[in-house]
């Protein structure tokens, strides 16, 4: 606390961008996140209060960053690739390359990728792919994904043709490769290029256990990894007496060569741009404090990659190595126990989920990282022969990485949204700030319990029924909330990417009671095993006719009738809250809508199109009965059955029903209240306020 009260009293480097770094934060994450726009003004008029000076620097630098997103943005945006395009192979996998194309990468399909060799210049021709996602709350983005690392489009490739008397930085990298693959055993392989080039090549069974410990951070070639090679270069330098000045400027060059071999993730970008500004210090014979060096690197960051922002890995490297610049103490764990306080809620905000063992983990993994594995990894990379310690040491770790996982207690808690993350940080600032204060100290330990509470209830309570038709591409999936109760209907197909999961957690949803499958297609049950391996499951409903069931205020009757045609023997489910009526109707066709014309349904509310809106759903017949004031369609972007037909669009219209599409309009969420209800589609975070009783509306952008 100490240190932190000296830097904030606002007289040198780092008592500057202490203040202003916030404020860059806060305006730049307001192109996604628009209410913290609202902390942004906030913050500026505590700023302008302590300091008008300090008031104009944040937002003078703040703007600027916020427009250089923007920049960056539209020209991802609107990058058209030609039918060829020519650049640099910096990585590559079974089925695809990276290109460096200028400032940029081009993610490029090719069936030969394996064959090409990094570092040669290559010319490829074929076309842009189109990147389809999903719009679901809290899902894997793929857009924003390839958008933080700099990839400015994805492209299948049909030819490629190589420069062979080619040679660039990148060529240093694919030596490695060459010099790992040729020297080490397989499970020294996977550790030395996770720890040396930055190469991915964990199978996914160690990536999930890695990932559950909460231990992903050591994989990452971070501070601690560049420290311990700018030790060994200075030490073995000095061994031929050259002069500090000579030994820093070497150093300086092999970390600037590092920096592109390793493909400049925000760790370390961050430490090696953070070493070079300390070893260029010392030709002005000045000695920077670490926090100085740290926020230029935070600044220099953003200036090379403004989308950076988007990474997770780009605020815990910041955040874990400012706890420790600030924190007095060097009992590791103290230490550990001060970062993982810090850490711990963004992790709950992306993965909804910790380790109830991540103190004992992170110390434990933390000291052989520290002191035996990573250096020991460095000595064999020069000297091959230790491989047959080392790959000793590979499967000691990976078995204790095993056994650690066993015996590991997984504890599921998200911080639902990204407002209540700004809360809960800027109490644990303050607390940290009262820590000797006892009564304040309390006060705020209350506060932020309080905050968590709060997040916990408003994203898993729903005081009003709530039906969310969930973007899960060319499939069927649709959450029901009412109370704690939780139901979903249909799964989706199987989705790597665990969409459906995924939104049931970021609502601290680990359990359904109901599971209501419509039919056996793919797209409608496919992602079932994978749901119970991660929620639980209460019931299972599949197949069940002329049976009501009551859950809190929802009334929701089964109907089923068995028929030679898979799609005309879906479960219909009717369901009415309040005055609202809702019918969700799997894949039926023509039979099907017959069966559902025998019973006492008409008028509906809200219905959901069969069979994604194929032409051969949906009659005439059956929607002047229903007439749905609202039709919602469950498909794909751009997918292979052209659904929904134009056909059906054109019927819908007819009988002026509003048509909300996944396709078009994302998740699309309902909330029903007496004699009203509220619509929101997540592609466009778009709310209309709908009178059931006048069928009117209005949309607020």
């Amino acid at each position: 606390m100490k240190r932190l009260k000296n830097i904030l009293r606002f007289d040198d480097v780092s008592g500057l961008l202490i203040y202003i770094v916030p404020s860059i934060i806060l305006l730049m994450l307001s192109n996604i996140y628009t209410l913290l726009f609202v902390f942004y003004i906030l913050y500026q008029l505590y700023l302008y209060k302590r300091l008008k000076a300090l008031f104009f620097y944040a937002l003078v630098i703040s703007l600027f960053f916020f427009f250089l997103y923007h920049i960056y943005y539209f020209i991802y945006k609107s990058y058209v690739a030609d039918s060829f395009i020519k650049g640099v192979i910096v990585d590559s996998d079974d089925n695809s390359f990276l290109l460096r194309e200028g400032l940029h990468y081009i993610k490029i399909y090719y069936n030969g990728s394996n064959t090409l060799s990094i570092g040669k210049r290559v010319v490829a021709i074929g076309r842009q792919k189109e990147i389809i996602e999903r719009n679901v709350e809290g899902a894997f983005s793929y857009f924003r994904y390839n958008l933080s690392k700099k990839i400015i489009a994805e492209y299948q490739a049909y030819s490629v043709s190589v420069d062979e008397n080619s040679f660039s930085i990148y060529s240093i990298r694919n030596f490695l490769f060459n010099h790992i693959e040729n020297n080490y055993q397989e499970e020294s392989k996977m550790f030395i290029e996770r720890l040396v080039i930055a190469k991915s090549s964990f199978t996914k069974e160690i990536n999930d256990d890695i990932n559950t410990l909460g231990i992903v951070h050591l994989f990452c070639i971070s501070g601690l990894h560049i420290s311990i090679l700018s030790l060994i270069i200075k030490k073995t330098l000095r061994i031929f007496n050259l002069q500090e000045e000579i030994i820093s400027i070497f150093l300086i060059m092999v970390l600037f060569i590092y920096y592109f071999i390793c493909l400049t993730n925000p760790a370390i970008t961050r430490a090696i741009i953070m070493s070079v500004i300390v070893e260029i210090s010392k030709f002005k014979n000045k000695n920077l404090m670490k926090t100085d060096s740290l926020f230029i690197a935070f600044i220099i960051s953003l200036l090379i990659n403004p989308m950076s922002i988007l990474q997770i890995g780009f605020y815990l490297s910041y955040l874990s190595t400012v706890v420790i610049f600030l924190s007095k103490s060097r009992n590791i764990i103290k230490l550990s126990s001060l970062i993982i306080l810090f850490t711990v809620p963004i992790l709950l905000y992306y993965n909804q989920r910790i380790s109830a063992l991540i103190l004992l983990n992170t110390v434990i993994f933390g000291i052989f990282f520290s002191y035996i594995f990573i250096p020991f990894t460095y000595m064999t990379l020069i000297f091959p022969p230790l491989d047959i310690i080392y790959n000793i040491l590979s499967k000691i770790l990976i078995g204790s990485i095993k056994i650690f996982n066993e015996i590991d207690i997984p504890l599921y808690f998200s911080i639902s949204n990204i407002y209540y993350l700004f809360i809960i940080y800027i109490l644990l600032l303050i607390l940290i700030k009262h820590i000797k204060n006892k009564e304040k100290y309390v006060l705020y330990i209350f506060l932020i319990v309080f905050a968590l509470t709060s997040n916990y209830f408003t994203s898993s309570y729903r005081v009003f029924p709530e039906i969310t038709m969930i973007d899960v591409g060319q499939g069927d999936s649709i959450l029901i909330r009412t109370g704690f109760k939780n139901i979903l209907i249909d799964t989706g197909v199987y989705d790597k990417y665990n969409t459906t999961i995924k939104y049931l957690k970021k609502h601290n949803i680990n359990k359904l009671d109901y599971v209501f499958i419509s039919h056996e297609d793919n797209d409608h049950i496919g992602d079932i095993e994978n749901l119970k391996s991660n929620i639980k499951i209460k019931n299972i409903i599949q197949n069940q006719n002329e049976k009501e069931f009551k859950i809190n205020s929802l009334s929701i009757i089964a109907y089923y009738k068995i028929t030679e045609n898979k799609n005309e023997s879906s479960m219909v489910l009717y369901m009415k809250t309040y005055d609202a009526t809702y019918l969700f109707t799997g894949d039926i066709e023509s039979l099907g809508e017959d069966n559902i014309l025998t019973k006492n349904i008409r008028n509906i509310t809200f219905l959901k199109v069969a069979h994604h809106g194929s032409k051969t759903s949906s009659k005439e017949e059956f929607l002047k009965k229903m007439m749905p004031k609202i039709s919602l369609i469950s498909c794909g972007k751009n997918n292979i059955y052209n659904h929904p037909a134009d056909e059906v669009i054109e019927r819908l219209n007819k009988i002026n029903s509003k048509i909300y599409r996944t396709d078009t309009d994302g998740s699309i969420t309902i909330t029903s209240f007496p004699f009203f209800s509220i619509i929101r589609t997540y592609r466009l975070d778009e709310i209309s306020i709908f009178d059931r009783f006048n069928n009117l509306g209005f949309t607020i952008h």
